[in-house]
């Protein structure tokens, strides 16, 4: 199981927002294995706990929701996590999320060694421009 989180810099944490064992699962086995067997532990790595399957639960949908967006988020927020929502089928929130992603992870190495060679620079990159290809899933 360790080869799975070993070097990692970034963890996404998914549950289904119509399971609520799913999202228990998270906190009760997932960021356990993080904290056990990341590479010096989840304060070095970017972790996020995404929402998935928003399509399930959108208009007339939406009582069919398991995990409330709040207690999603306030889980997020006492561990640290960038949080999001999404809907592959959809395409809503992938995009978005990914971006809040990448955007850590270079915040990240930036303060760790801002002088370092070979450094990634986004620009002008427009969410609304990228598409989601048949198959995607989250």
């Amino acid at each position: 199981m360790s080869s799975y989180y070993r070097g990692a810099h970034a963890v996404i944490l998914v549950y289904d927002v119509t399971n609520r064992n799913s999202f228990n699962h998270v906190e009760n086995v997932w960021l356990e294995q993080v904290d056990l067997y990341c590479n010096r532990g989840a304060e070095h790595c970017v972790l996020m706990l995404l929402g998935n399957k928003t399509d399930l639960v959108a208009g007339e949908k939406a009582g069919s929701r398991a995990v409330p967006v709040e207690e999603g988020m306030a889980l997020a927020q006492r561990k640290g996590m960038i949080f999001a929502e999404c809907s592959p089928k959809s395409n809503t929130g992938l995009n978005e999320a990914m971006l809040a992603l990448a955007d850590r992870l270079l915040t990240m190495y930036a303060q760790v060694d801002p002088q370092a060679t070979g450094a990634v620079h986004l620009a002008d990159y427009s969410a609304e421009a990228d598409t989601v290809t048949q198959g995607c899933s989250c």
